[in-house]
């Protein structure tokens, strides 16, 4: 072999053993550890156990020394002693993936297979059975063959030199559903999490953080750029991130490298059908399964990964399907003449249902002739697979062509979408149900249930199949304004926003929709069409502002504000009265007049009540931080007007609301009480889930703040109950701190301390460091109940520097809390030592902050 910068190592053909190879550039490289089936259980064994005593090893294992000594020499003859070798396997403290590479070596089922068959060696397997925080996609066909590459794979992942790896491969090669079986086997080595991030239907490299941000369950911040929040969640984190399909933002490398260089503890798995060519990279080729030979007997067919996926996916749409002596050559001449690419294999295996073995071997060409259809500037195999998407899509009937290709417009769809999408004088409504379902039967899309609803979504190969048929009749730019348009309807189809109020479920609609709404977003804007943007835009504001999107929902508001000009005064209003909500949580208190009061002028113009009273909701919030509490006072009971004009108790008990805490947080309980009670009452008559949880907040900070502690605790533990049961919101983690601080008075302190740690560590996903600041000072309470005056006076330090950085003042009766708190602080240490611990934690930077009171 030459020297070079970049190598590559083959350990194996494609059609023996193992069927991955990689490279790597850079000066320092490595070879490729063995796979997994290439090693005996000895030299396994010797491995693991490295520069330890076996006498040491063998004690701690419960084993005799002897049976280690058989073990090591290779002398023992299979079946192994399961539970000793298990035993061993959990003082040698390996990982899933070593303890399954051991296992398969001594022809043992892996840890899965022994926990679902062998329950009473359930307490040996538990430390393998740790199941990380993870998003990982549930599999919806099962997994055949490359089970020593997972193996081989994950042990690759989980070594400390290899952040970053690629799995190369032409589309429809397994290389999604490799990455999400090593992932798998990876969730005890990596603590903090595995997560999936699926990039299919991005083509902008600027959009890898957001998505990734999302996948974290980071919130949209308008202060932090995608990046940086990602950055700063995964700095101190051990985790594996999956990024799938990255050939499309292929350019996306140098913010790989950032992001490598500035969290230690990642490791990045990438699928991309080309190299990303950035340092650092290890690159493993996902080869096609192996195929056999035609003229192999029957049993060694039925062990080849090849045919049993054929067979397996056959009886999926054919249940009496089987391998036999008749049939088994002809299985193998077709998984041959489709090179072993699964999807291939999965497309021809789906037509078994229709047509005979022998019509497809006769009508199925080879891999050349395959080969020889589309375009030429990609890969071999590649064009193979297009042409088997051809010839698979060719046998549909012309309706079903036609439902097919307009497909290639959504990101995922339910059968009302692609009705909405599809159908037209060529194309029967009543029809395409069934035509779904011949799709489904044919491999062509994939049915899948999210949780709630039946949906269907296509594989990023055969999407741009797809695609390419549409551009083929000239259709695409037609399809693609219907899915817009149906998106403007889904979008428009809301009862009125009412902040404190549900919506009936159409932020879960627009949220299981939100790839199809940027599509039909960046249509309207790229097409230049001003009004379906601004309509989507005002339409879509309050989803932005609940889940909380910010940057993504003031972008898209600022955009379609700056052609406005000549648009319906009722969506311009609309705008303007979403933009003050965005900015109003911003202090950018100017623009919030602005927007606020042309858009109140408008509302008032067109005598539109609900419009006039959010725009009235943001004046007061604005005014309380600007101009004082009164005239903010007289705004919110303006609010409170225009709702009792339409009668909407939901509305009505949205400015309950907002007087209530108004006068809560002044201090004036007695005043606020009545506005409590009449809007707990129209919780309790409407029955909504949201107003009845806020109303019950409400009661409770009440009760916190007069010092009725017990009433606290009883309605703010009801509050939580009911908010973390529905979608998180802010107000979940609002109402968490209020409860968590009622434990600390009532002398709950591990509860209390437990639950401070518990919200810095969402606060940590929301960036929102004015909620950071009172947990901190949560900490510093419990801390001087026990008696640790100076680090609770350390953490006062640490929360003012945050404070400061948020650009808020807590509100008056909460700043009087806080300042007793500090008053029984200070009784306990001396000003000197007071003022010294407090400097100590000031000087911590607010980057830092959270970091290091976490530990």
């Amino acid at each position: 072999m030459s020297i070079c910068t970049r190598y590559t190592i083959v350990s194996a053909t494609m059609h023996q053993g193992n069927l991955l190879s990689y490279d790597q550039d850079g000066a320092h490289v490595q070879d490729r550890p063995q796979p997994a089936n290439r090693s005996t259980l000895a030299t396994i064994l010797a491995e693991y156990i490295g520069g330890q005593k076996q006498t040491e090893v063998a004690e701690t294992a419960g084993l005799s020394k002897a049976t280690l000594n058989r073990w090591l020499s290779g002398k023992s003859v299979a079946p192994y002693h399961w539970d000793g070798l298990l035993q061993l396997l959990a003082a040698l403290r390996v990982t899933r993936a070593q303890a399954n590479r051991a296992l398969r070596a001594a022809g043992i089922p892996t840890i899965d297979a022994l926990h679902a068959s062998q329950l009473e060696r359930a307490s040996l397997l538990e430390r393998w059975l740790v199941r990380a925080p993870n998003n990982l996609p549930a599999e919806l066909t099962s997994f055949v063959g490359r089970d020593d590459e997972v193996i081989d794979l994950a042990i690759h992942l989980s070594q400390a030199a290899v952040r970053l790896v690629t799995l190369t491969g032409p589309g429809g090669s397994g290389k999604t559903r490799l990455a999400l079986r090593a992932a798998a086997e990876l969730l005890d080595a990596f603590p903090d999490g595995v997560i999936f991030v699926g990039l299919a239907d991005i083509t902008d490299p600027a959009e890898l953080m957001p998505r990734t941000a999302t996948a974290l369950g980071l919130a949209d911040s308008t202060d932090a750029s995608p990046e940086e929040r990602v950055t700063a969640w995964l700095a101190r984190r051990k985790m594996l991130l999956i990024l799938d399909n990255l050939e499309q933002i292929i350019d996306c490398g140098p913010a790989l490298v950032r992001l490598l260089r500035s969290a230690p503890g990642v490791t990045i798995l990438a699928t991309s059908r080309v190299p990303l060519h950035i340092s650092g990279e290890h690159r493993r080729a996902v080869r096609p399964l192996p195929v056999p030979s035609p003229e192999a007997p029957i049993e060694t067919l039925a062990g080849n990964p090849s045919v049993k996926l054929f067979v397996q996916r056959a009886q999926t749409v054919d249940h009496e399907f089987a391998l036999t002596t008749a049939s088994s050559g002809q299985i193998a001449t077709l998984c041959a003449r489709l090179d072993g690419l699964p999807l291939a294999i999965e497309l021809v295996a789906a037509r078994t249902d229709t047509m005979s073995l022998p019509d497809l071997v006769s009508r199925v060409p080879d891999v050349l002739a395959l080969a020889g259809d589309g375009p030429r500037d990609v890969a071999e195999r590649q064009r193979a697979l297009r042409a088997t998407i051809a010839w698979s899509e060719q046998l549909l009937s012309p309706p079903a062509q036609r439902l097919f290709a307009r497909l290639g417009v959504l990101n995922g769809w339910n059968e009302a979408l692609a009705i909405a999408v599809a159908s037209g004088p060529d194309l029967s409504v009543d029809d395409i149900p069934a035509l779904l379902a011949t799709l489904n039967d044919a491999n062509l899309i994939e049915r899948f249930d999210d949780g709630k609803i039946s949906r269907y979504r296509m594989l990023a190969t055969i999407r741009e199949y797809a695609l390419e048929r549409l551009d083929a009749t000239n259709e695409r730019a037609a399809t693609a304004k219907r899915h817009a348009r149906a998106m403007l309807a889904l979008a428009e189809d809301a009862p009125p926003y009412i902040p404190k109020g549900s919506r009936a479920g159409w932020f879960e609609r627009v949220d299981r929709e939100r790839a199809n709404f940027d599509a039909a977003l960046t249509l309207a804007q790229t097409t230049g069409e001003t009004l379906l943007l601004a309509r989507l835009v005002a339409a879509l504001w309050p989803y932005w502002l609940e889940y909380p999107l910010g940057r993504i929902g003031y972008h898209w508001l600022t955009t379609a504000l700056a052609d406005a000009d000549d648009l319906p005064a009722g969506v311009r209003a609309e705008l303007l009265t979403g933009a003050a909500h965005f900015e109003l949580p911003l202090a950018r208190h100017d623009l919030v007049y602005e927007h606020a009061t042309e858009a109140l002028a408008i509302w008032q113009e067109l005598s539109d009540p609900i419009g006039q009273a959010h725009t009235f909701a943001t004046l007061g919030w604005a005014r309380i931080t600007t101009d004082g509490p009164h005239l903010a006072l007289s705004l919110l009971k303006r609010q409170l007007e225009q709702w009792q004009t339409t009668g909407t108790e939901l509305g009505i008990a949205a400015a309950l609301n907002d007087i209530a805490v108004l006068h809560i947080a002044l201090g004036d309980f007695d005043i606020a009480a009545p506005y409590l009670q009449q809007q707990h009452d129209i919780a309790q008559r409407t029955g909504d889930p949201f107003c009845q949880a806020h109303a019950l907040h409400n009661l409770g900070l009440h009760a916190l703040l007069r010092g009725d502690i017990a009433a606290a605790l009883k309605d703010l533990g009801d509050a939580v109950t009911r908010l973390e049961a529905e979608r998180p919101t802010f107000l979940a983690n609002t109402s968490k701190l209020y409860l968590t601080t009622a434990q600390c008075l009532s002398g709950q302190l591990d509860t209390a301390e437990a639950g401070y740690r518990e919200l810095l560590e969402r606060h940590e996903r929301t960036g929102d460091r004015f909620q950071q600041s009172l947990a901190i000072l949560g900490h510093a309470a419990v801390a001087h109940r026990r008696g640790q005056a100076e680090h609770a006076a350390w953490l006062c330090g640490v929360a003012s520097t945050l404070l400061h950085a948020s650009g808020l003042t807590p509100l008056p009766a909460v700043q009087a809390f806080y300042d007793r708190e500090l008053a029984l602080l200070r009784t306990q240490i001396s000003d000197e030592a007071f003022a010294s611990a407090f400097a100590r934690g000031a000087a911590v930077p607010a980057d830092e902050a959270l970091g290091v009171v976490l530990g």
